[in-house]
C-alpha cells in the first residue's frame, strides 16, 4: 500500500507518540495528533477525536492504559472511524474493545490490524486473532516483536539476551499480528513505486 500522502492519526503524544510523528512526517504522511491534554509544541495539527478517527487511513494508538483509557478504542469509536482503516496499536492491548474490533476487521470496516499489544499475553492458539491465519491465508502474519531488525541483528540480539548473568524469557517475544480482512492486488511498495 502506497503511504505517501496518506493521513496518519497518532492518539497519544508521550514519548513513542512524538516519534511516530517523526517518522512519519519523514515518509511524506499527512500526520493529524489527539491528545489528553494540550501539547501546543506538538507540531502537527492537533484535532478532535472524532475528526482524527473519521479523516485517518491509519490510526496509531499510543496511550497509557489506566482506568480512564481501558476500553478507549470501544464499538462506538471503531463506528466512527474511517470505512478501510489500518489500526496500529503497539501500546496496550486492554486501549481496543477486543470483539469489536475483531467484528470490524471481519466486515472490514478496519481493514488491518497491527498488533504487537492483546487483552491476553501470550496470544493463546484458539483466540480469534490466532485462529485467523487458519481460516484465512491473508489472516495474521507473524514477525518478531523487534520487526525491523535484520538477520546479523536479531542474532546479536539473542546473543546479548542469552548471555551468561541476564535473563532469557521465550513468553517474552510478543509477535506482530496484522491481520487482514481483505487483501490488497497493489503490487506497489509504500511509496507507490515497484520494487
Amino acid at each position: 500500500m502506497q503511504v505517501f500522502g496518506k493521513t496518519l492519526g497518532v492518539i497519544g503524544l508521550g514519548g513513542i507518540g512524538a516519534e511516530v510523528v517523526r517518522i512519519a512526517k519523514g515518509m511524506g504522511l499527512n500526520v493529524i495528533a489527539w491528545n489528553r491534554t494540550p501539547r501546543p509544541d506538538a507540531g502537527v495539527p492537533m484535532v478532535e477525536l472524532d475528526t482524527l478517527l473519521q479523516k485517518s487511513d491509519f490510526v496509531s494508538l499510543n496511550l497509557v492504559l489506566n482506568d480512564e483509557t481501558r476500553g478507549f478504542l470501544d464499538k462506538a469509536r471503531i463506528a466512527r472511524m474511517k470505512p478501510g482503516v489500518i489500526l496500529i496499536n503497539t501500546a496496550r492491548g486492554a486501549l481496543v474493545d477486543e470483539a469489536a474490533m475483531i467484528e470490524a476487521l471481519k466486515t472490514g470496516h478496519i481493514r488491518h490490524a497491527g498488533l504487537d499489544v492483546f487483552h491476553n499475553e501470550p496470544l493463546k492458539a484458539d483466540h480469534p486473532l490466532g485462529q485467523a491465519r487458519q481460516r484465512d491465508a491473508r489472516g495474521p502474519r507473524r514477525v518478531p516483536h523487534a520487526g525491523s531488525f535484520d538477520d546479523a541483528a536479531a542474532a546479536g540480539h539473542r546473543y546479548r539476551q542469552t548471555r551468561p548473568g541476564l535473563a532469557y524469557s521465550p513468553t517474552c517475544r510478543i509477535d506482530l499480528v496484522a491481520l487482514s480482512a481483505t487483501q490488497s492486488s497493489n503490487k506497489n511498495n509504500a511509496f507507490g513505486r515497484r520494487p
